[in-house]
Parts: structure tokens; sequence; C-alpha cells
């Protein structure tokens, strides 16, 4: 037996209350007279001695050898035979000191050379029988004593002596404990086992009773006999539950179980030793060496039993009660790793997935999921690693997210988070990588996808790492593929962005701006809010790029491309700032047509800016680089022209024509060819026109007519033209263009109302018959409007008056006439009622006319009849033209009517008497006349009055007037009264 577990063992006796090293302080500190007083009894004189050293003193220093010759000789003086017994027992306690000490020093002396081993030495394991895989160390035996066995002889006799002089002594627990330690000490096992049997059979309630019991079982284990033991450590399981013995007695409970090949008692004992010492939680790099051999060697044994007994159901079996145990996980971990050590790698992971099943919130449970993945790799299973790691990533990918990865773990958590970091990248790159080698476009999408959840899991989870910003540049990429341009953007510009610049820092930045161009082209163009958002965030991004990464080969693409678009959103400064910045590469960076787009660009955003000086420079400088002959040469030359053309409506703005005329002008000089010298030119003539150099503007328009005969301007040159000739009072010209303009219009607005003005200008010219041409035409070819209508057929009885043609005159009267009352009540206006108002009232006087011309004669009826007939045709007509309501003719129609109502009065007193009338017939054909003609003098009397009282509204015009006068002649008395006129002097008095 080797030394080091046999100094072991002497430790363990140590625990004991009564051990001798506890005794060796009680020889060191009592005198020699404590001790006899110690022991006396009550009923025995004691001696007195005269000297007590007080204990604030120190002791003289007394050698073993003193003590034992000094206590030899007082043994031969003492006569109370309680005191010759205890000092007996203490000479043989000191005996003990003496040969402990001794084999102490030996024992030191022979382990300093030697390897500290463990107090369990496990055996190999043997594949024929279970109950050897595993077996404790044994007590020593007489074979492994290395040293004189006179150590404990003498102290072995004294105690012997002691009980055989005082078998019957109460206190003989004490010695017999002490005897069997000396037995055990000099490896006479048998006689210690004798020793201890006979302790525990004669004194049950003594203190080493326990202690006895424990080490009967340990010599009984030594030496095999397991059934034995067996029962001497559950006597001492079930009469202790503190002391480290019990732990042992648990322990070796098990041991003596498992030997006998009793698997499930022997596992009952492990749990219940691991129950008592192991209470709460126990990372093993914590534990004791002693404890952590212990339980290395419960589980390893245990682990050996449920390979053979079920695995995992069997760890499930024998905790099946709801008490959590913290060593629970070891049981399963052990037991993976035995069938790890059998390279039985789908029990192992079936081992780990049982712990998890059970307690899937435990802060095991992560690490058991990462080791099962590792046993399936051991074995080769890479669909099942794969597949476990995948559930270990949904699982903790998740609690991860929830910030509650194995709280307290330590190490644990450590170990989660970085499997957790390498399984997210790995099923993410391998998606990534599966998604790539797939021809099928749906299986490919699907990959994709998966990828991006595994990309989107690892930067959310580790936002720090190194390997992020890598992870965003991919996780961008499979969005990019799979449309989803918006977080393929935000992912890119993370990576660009948001991290120190690393390998994929640029691509990550271009492929934001890739996928702006996308996300645009995948938007309906209706979408114009949503299109120009998206718009102005790609032109950020791409200036944003250029700014980080100045130095990368894509930068001057990407400016001229950004100069662009901020043109084409109207950002012109912006444009010319940043093709600013293009002009500012190195030469080697930029090509002629990136350099040729900005540089148009800046002249097309200066043009926009309406800074047209400078972009008449900027177009010439370009114009100039290029030839006649070249493509671009026409547009810089229309631009050219065009910054010109703007300077000139600018000075328009300013009002100041005649610069604005100046720089049209330029424009026929320095762009002659371009196709804005037509506007130019025009422009200039209408500048002409409204300055009113009559003579320029009408020399330009002949030019330009000659010029540009079908340009659309064109159709605006003859008004202009007109308008000169008219201010330079070229009538004739004026007329004879008015004429051209009506033929050539297609507008037939203009072709009526330039027939029209023609008619006009003819008659301004003095051109009679033109005039009246043109009103005929007129009056013929349009009706309405009526009022234009109207104008030419009352121009035309004008005209016609003025010739003395009255049958002409009258048939353009009768027209307006019609004209009026056919048409609609709504377009009729106070001109078209005047004119047909006088129109009417120049056939009412020629029906008055008519009538007054009729003299009554014989026969009276005859003349009468048609006097009558005149008469009515007169009055309608009056009545006609009063029907038109025009102030001015209603006056003159009443006054007319009265005046005909007043002729036919008188026409009748003056009408021709028969010849063959006597003096009275006569008389009574006179009174007879007069009775006739006596109401239509009160009629027109009452017409008169009716027309004077207009005056009454402030009417007073001819018509008013003469009726008046013919009142005062019809009614003297009321109407001829002269108005008395006051003359005041202004004299003064």
């Amino acid at each position: 037996m080797n030394k080091y577990r046999r100094y072991l063992f002497i430790c363990l006796m140590g625990l004991s209350a009564c051990s001798v090293f506890e005794r060796k302080q009680e020889v060191t500190t009592d005198t020699l007279a404590s001790l006899l007083l110690q022991n006396a009894s009550p009923q025995t004189d004691a001696p007195q001695l005269p000297v007590k050293l007080p204990r604030s003193q120190p002791l003289p220093v007394t050698t073993h050898e003193d003590i034992v010759t000094n206590y030899q000789r007082l043994l031969t003086l003492a006569k109370d035979p309680l005191v010759i017994v205890n000092m007996q027992q203490r000479l043989a306690e000191l005996e003990m000191i003496k040969s402990e000490q001794l084999d102490s020093n030996l024992e030191i002396q022979d382990t300093k050379s030697s390897e500290q081993k463990s107090t369990i030495e496990p055996s190999k394991h043997p594949s024929n029988s279970l109950a050897k895989v595993a077996t404790p160390s044994a007590p020593l035996t007489p074979s492994d004593k290395p040293y004189d066995s006179s150590f404990y002889t003498k102290t072995i006799e004294a105690y012997v002596a002691l009980l055989d002089t005082y078998p019957d002594r109460p206190d003989n627990d004490e010695i017999l404990y002490q005897l069997s330690k000396a037995y055990e000490l000099d490896t006479q096992l048998e006689e210690a086992i004798e020793t201890l049997t006979r302790l525990t059979e004669n004194f049950p309630d003594s203190k080493h009773w326990v202690e006895a019991q424990f080490r009967i079982a340990e010599f009984l284990f030594s030496d095999l006999q397991y059934h034995r033991a067996e029962q001497a450590y559950l006597s001492v399981v079930e009469n202790e539950n503190t002391s480290s013995m019990y732990q042992n007695s648990l322990y070796m409970l098990g041991w003596s179980r498992f030997k006998q090949e009793h698997f499930d008692s022997a596992l009952e004992a492990f749990i219940s030793f691991l129950d008592h010492r192991f209470t709460g939680q126990i990372p093993p790099a914590s534990i004791d060496p002693n404890k952590q051999q212990q339980l290395s060697d419960v589980l390893r044994v245990m682990s050996w039993i449920f390979t053979e007994r079920g695995g995992p159901k069997s760890i499930a079996s024998l905790l099946n009660n709801t008490r959590a145990r913290a060593y629970e996980h070891l049981l399963y971990s052990r037991l993976a790793g035995e069938y790890l050590a059998k390279s039985r790698y789908i029990d192992a992971a079936n081992s780990y997935q049982a712990y998890i099943e059970k307690h899937p919130a435990n802060q095991y449970a992560a690490i058991y999921s990462g080791l099962k993945v590792d046993a399936y790799l051991s074995g080769s299973f890479l669909e099942l690693a794969f597949r476990e790691k995948i559930s270990f990533v949904a699982k903790y990918g998740f609690v991860a997210a929830t910030q509650a990865i194995n709280p307290g773990v330590g190490n644990g958590q450590e170990d989660t988070q970085t499997r957790l970091k390498q399984y997210v990248h790995e099923l993410a790159t391998h998606y990534h990588a599966l998604a790539q080698k797939t021809d099928d476009k749906q299986k490919s999408n699907a990959h994709y996808l998966q990828a991006i959840n595994y990309y989107q899991q690892f930067v959310r989870l580790f936002p720090s790492d190194q390997a992020t910003p890598a992870a965003y540049y991919y996780l961008a990429e499979t969005l990019n593929k799979t449309g989803q341009y918006p977080l393929a953007i935000q992912a890119y510009e993370q990576s660009a962005y948001q991290y120190p610049a690393e390998e994929h820092s640029a691509n990550a930045g271009y492929g934001a701006i890739h996928s702006y161009r996308k996300l645009l082209a995948s938007i309906p163009k209706e979408q114009e809010t949503q299109r120009e958002q998206i718009s102005n965030q790609k032109i950020e991004s791409q200036i944003r790029f250029t700014e980080k990464f100045s130095d990368d080969a894509r930068v001057a693409a990407v400016l001229t491309k950004t100069i662009e678009e901020l043109f084409s959103k109207n950002s012109y400064q912006s444009a010319i700032d940043t093709a600013t910045r293009l002009f500012s590469l190195p030469q080697e960076r930029t090509t002629r047509s990136q350099l040729d787009i900005s540089r148009r660009v800046v002249a097309h955003s200066l043009f926009e800016l309406k800074n047209y000086p400078e972009a008449e420079i900027a177009y010439l400088n370009l114009r100039e680089v290029s030839t006649p002959k070249s493509r671009d040469y026409k547009t810089l030359n229309e631009r050219f022209a065009a910054s010109i053309y703007k300077q000139a409506e600018q000075a328009m703005a300013l009002e100041e024509p005649q610069r604005a005329i100046h720089h049209f002008m330029r424009i026929i000089k320095l762009a002659p060819d371009s196709t804005i010298r037509t506007s130019a030119q025009y422009d200039a003539i209408v500048q002409m026109v409204a300055t009113k150099q009559w003579a320029a503007a009408t020399d330009q328009i002949v030019d330009f007519r000659r010029r540009f005969p079908k340009s659309s301007l064109n159709a605006n040159t003859p008004h202009l033209l007109i308008t000169a000739l008219q201010k330079l009072e070229r009538w004739p010209d004026a007329a004879d263009e008015l004429v051209k303009l009506s033929i050539s219009s297609e507008l037939a607005d203009e072709k009526r109302t330039t027939l029209f003005l023609a008619a006009q200008t003819y008659e301004k010219a003095k051109d009679i018959a033109q005039s009246i041409r043109y009103y005929k035409k007129y009056a013929h070819a349009y009706p309405m409007p009526l009022d234009d209508a109207l104008e030419s057929r009352h121009r035309l009885e004008q005209l016609y008056l003025a010739m003395g043609e009255d049958s002409k005159r009258r048939y353009w009267l009768n027209k307006i006439i019609k004209l009026d009352s056919s048409a609609k009540t709504t377009e009729r206006t106070d001109r078209s009622r005047y004119l047909a108002a006088q129109a009417s009232l120049v056939f009412a006087e020629d029906a008055r006319i008519g009538f007054e011309q009729i003299r009554l004669k014989l026969p009276i009826n005859k003349s009468l009849s048609k006097k009558k007939k005149s008469f009515d045709k007169a009055i309608n007509r009056y009545n006609r033209v009063l029907s038109y309501q025009i102030a001015e003719f209603t006056t003159v129609a009443n006054f007319k009517m009265g005046a005909i109502y007043q002729q036919l009065s008188a026409d009748l007193i003056d009408s021709q008497r028969p010849a063959n009338l006597n003096e009275l017939e006569l008389e009574q054909y006179e009174m007879l006349l007069e009775e006739q003609a006596y109401p239509f003098e009160e009629e027109a009397i009452a017409i008169h009055e009716t027309n004077a009282q207009r005056s009454w509204i402030g009417i007073y015009d001819k018509g008013v007037q003469r009726s008046f006068d013919s009142l005062s002649e019809l009614l003297p008395a009321r109407y001829n009264k002269h108005e008395a006129v006051i003359i005041y002097s202004d004299e003064i008095l």
C-alpha cells in the first residue's frame, strides 16, 4: 500500500472528536499537577503542590521522554486505582504520539519524491465485468508496511494491559478506540477490526461508535467483503447525516453495492451522496480537489451503468422527482462522454438532447446544444450537425436577441455566444453559397431568403464583431438578389459607413448605389412622389461614396452620374459644385467623356440658374472645341444662341427693349444657322413694333417673310406688318395685307375680322368701291356675330347714302332690320337695337311722307280709304320704332305719330267738299268733318303730351321739343306761355 493513501487515511481518522492529535494539545499545555488533579477522584486526597506556574508565564522546555519518565515515576507513587488507570492511559497515549510522530516523519520524507495521487484510483475498464469498472482504494495491508513495527508495539501493549487490568472500566470505549488506531497504523487489520467490533458491541452509546462503524466498513471493503461493508456503511448513514463520514459512507455505500452488481441501489446511494455533498451550483473548476475526484469517480461509474441500462432514459427514471439537482447536468454530460469514448456519437448526442428536453431553459441547455453539434461532427454526421446548428440558432439566437443568454453562467455564456456567432455565420454563408450554385430560380431564391435570415441575426446579435461589416455586406448582396432593395441599401450603407474601412467597405458603398438604381427601376412612373424621394436618397448615397472612398477608381463615374442626376432634379448649383470636384481629380482618373458631360452640365446649369452671360461663354467654349460637322456642334450652337436669347428676354423684363433688340440681332449675326435665329428676328420685330420703330420693323418683316416663308411665326407677321403700315398710314398697303390675311388665315374668326378691317381700311384709303366690295362680302358671308354683321350693313347703307343711291341704301337698311329681328333675345345688343331702330325710322319716314302726299278729294270715301291705309302703315312703322325703346328715336317717333294724327285731322278739315251741296248741307257736311277730325286732333295732343312729359325724367331732345311746339299750336292757352325772365343788375347800388 502506498504511503500517500495511508497518510490520507490517517487524516480522515483525524476527523474524530477524540483524535490523538487533539490530545497533543493537552499534553503540551497541561502541567503534571493538572494531570493528577484532572484524574483524581473526588474521594481521594490529591497531592498538593506548593507552586503552580501561572499560565501567563512560558512553560519550561520539556521533551517527550521527560514527560514519560515523570509519569512512570509518579505511577510508582500513586495509590488510588483511578489515578493509576488514568496515568496508565496517559502513558499509552504518549507512546501513541511518539509512534505517530516517527511514522509521520518517515511518511513525509517518503512522499517528497512522489507525485500526489487521488484518494480513488479508478482501474481500467475491463470488457468482461461491470463490477471492475472502478475500485476505490483499500486500507493498508501488512505487505505495505515499509518501516519497523516497533513504532506501535509499546502503544499496543500499554492499551492491552490497561484493558486487561480494568476490563469493566466505563471509559474503555476510548481505550478500544485508541487501540484500534494503533492496530490499524501497525497494519494489524484483523486486530483493528476485532477491537472496533468490541467497541460497537459493548459501547453502543460511545461517541466513537459511528467512526468505528465507518472504519469497520472501510476494512471490510478493502478485504472485498462488500456485503458486510455495505451493512456497516449503511449503519453509519442511518445514524449520521452531517459529518464527512456520513458523506463518505454514502459514497462507499454506492461502491459496495456497485461491487455486488446491485446497480439500482448503487445509483440510489450515489444520488444520495451527490444530493448531500453538492447542494448548489458546482462549476467543476471551483470544486475542492477531493470533492472533484469523488465527483469524477461517481459520475464515471454512474455513466458506465447508464450506458448499459438505457442511457439517458435511465437517468430520467432515476431522477423521477421534480426536485432540481445542481449536478444533474453532469450526469448527462458524463454519459455523453462515455458514449463518445466508445464512438457512439448518436447516443452521445441523444444524451445531450435528453437533458435539453428536460431542462430547455436551464443554463446548461445551450452548452449541451453546442456539444451535441460537436458529437455529430465527431461522427461525421454532417447533415445532423447542420440541422442541430439550425435548431441552436433558432433557439438561442432569439434568446440572445432578448438579452437573456445564460445569465450568470460565466464561461458557459461565453461558449454559447461563441457558438452562436460561429453557427449563424456558417449557416448564412452555407445558404448564400447554395443559392449561388442553384440554377433553379425558385430554389435559389429560397436559399437566399435563408441566408438573409442568418445574416440579419448575425449583425443584430454581434454588432461590434470584427466580422459584422462583412456580414452586413453579404446580407446586402442577398437582399439585393431577392429584390429587397430598400433593406439591401440599409445593409450596404451599414457596412460601408458605420464601421472603419475594411475589405468590403467600398464595394458596399457602391452596392448601395446599385440597389438604389434597381429600386428606382421597380417603382411605377406614376408614383412620382416615391420615385423622387428614392432618387434623392440615391444621390445622397453617391455623394457619400465619393467623399468616403475618394481614392476609389469608380469615383469619377459616380460623380459624373451624380452631376447628371442633380441637373435632372434642377439642383443646378449642386451639379456645378459636384462638377468642380470632378475637375479637381487627377487627369488620369477621369475620361474625356466624363469631363465633356460635366462641362455640358455646368453650361446647362448656368443657363438654368439664369446666369446667361456665363452660360454663353461656357457654350461658346464647348462649341469652339467642336466642329460644325460633329454631332454635338448643332446642339451647342443652339444652346449658345439660347443663352443670348435669354439675355434679350431679361432685358425685356427690365423694360430695356433696345438692349433686347441688340441681343436678338447678335443672334442673327453670331448664330445665323441656329433654329432660334428665327425667333430672335421675329422677337426683334415685335420689340421694334413695340418701340414704334415702324420703318425698321417693316423692313425686318419683309426680310423675315422672304427668308422664312414656311415659318409658323409668319402667322403673326401680317398683323405686325399691318400695324406698322397703319402707323405709317400706308392704308392701301395695309388694306391689301388685311385681304391677304383674310384669305390665307385658317382661323375662321381671323378671316372674318380681317375681312371687315380690310373694308374699313379701304374706306380710310378712300377706295369706296373696294370698301363696298369687302363690306358686301362680309355682310353676305357672316351674319354673326350680330354687331359686326349690322355694322357692315350700316356702313353699306351709309356709303350708299353718301353716293345718293337710296334704293341700295334701303336694301341694306331692310337687312339691318331683318337681321336684328331674327336674332335671339340674348344676342341682341343696344347697338343692334339702335341700328334697327334707326333703319326702321327711315322706313317710317317714308311711310309718313307717303301719307302726307295723299290728298282727300272726291270721291271722299275712296281717297279717305287710301289715306287711312297709308295712315295705318305709317303709324305701324313708328310703333315699330318705338318697340326698340331707343330714347333718341322714341321721342322722334312719338312726335311724328302725333304729327300724323294732327295732319289727318287737318286733312279731313281741308278735304274737298262735294259740289252739289246747298248751304245747309254744306254746313252739316263741315260739321260732320269737324266731328270726324276732332278725335284725331285729341289723339295728336295726347301723343305730344306723352312725349313732352319725357322732359320730366330728363329727356329733352328735338323730338320732345317739337312736341312742345306742336302743343303750343294745338293748346296755346296751356303751352304757348312765355317764361317771365327777371333781369338782375350786377351794378353796385
